[in-house]
């Protein structure tokens, strides 16, 4: 797993950027998936572009390659690609749950 950007701050203030972060990238996994299945590659750009940006910012770097991964392929690698991702994120969320809740 990949070292966190989370090193300064207190903690609650850490707790808090960890919940939403989790809230966040959940829903766009969920929208991701819809605009894949959808065929808007515009759409799934713009989510997978999101993600990408939200898990650079807090040092999940394996999470942004497969978000950019996403980002640039065609649909149908898409979606091998968003199981690769949902599995990163789960284990990225057990990580962050035991450090910081």
């Amino acid at each position: 797993m990949d070292e966190l950007a989370l090193e300064a701050g207190s903690d609650a203030i850490v707790r808090e950027l960890v919940v939403l972060f989790l809230e966040d990238v959940s829903q766009r996994l969920q929208e991701l998936e819809q605009a894949v299945k959808r065929g808007d590659r515009s759409a799934r750009e713009r989510v997978a572009h999101s993600i990408k940006g939200s898990a650079a910012n807090l040092g999940a770097e394996r999470l942004a390659l497969l978000a950019s991964a996403i980002e640039h392929c065609s649909n149908d690698e898409a979606l091998t690609e968003i199981a690769g991702m949902a599995e990163e994120f789960e284990a990225l969320k057990q990580l962050l749950d035991e450090r910081y809740a």
